[in-house]
């Protein structure tokens, strides 16, 4: 998973426990520091977002030029590599007992 996902996630975390934690009308001191830890995550996480973002912008760049090198055959290839990888990952991901739905 890209790291800008992973933060990006967290993030809505942290939103949703300051949401939760500020709607109390009188906060206990352990949520009070609650708040202020989260916060300081929030901000933190915020700085590392954008450098994820910047730095997995260079690597799509990075790829798509190293494709526009390849043959039609070296990119169907990669094209079905990846599909078996994205199969063999949802296949991983799966909860025990196989897909329901």
């Amino acid at each position: 998973m890209l790291e800008s996902v992973k933060i990006s996630r967290r993030q809505s975390e942290i939103r949703q426990a300051l949401a939760d934690l500020v709607g109390k009308t009188e906060p206990t001191e352990d949520e009070t520091r609650s708040m202020e830890t989260l916060d300081a995550e929030y901000r933190t996480n915020e700085t590392r977002y954008r450098a994820a973002l910047v730095s997995e912008d260079e690597e799509r760049r990075e790829a798509g030029a190293d494709l526009e090198t390849r043959t039609d055959q070296e990119r169907a290839d990669l094209i079905d590599a990846f599909e078996m990888r994205q199969v063999a990952l949802a296949l991983d991901e799966a909860p025990a007992g196989g897909c329901h739905g």
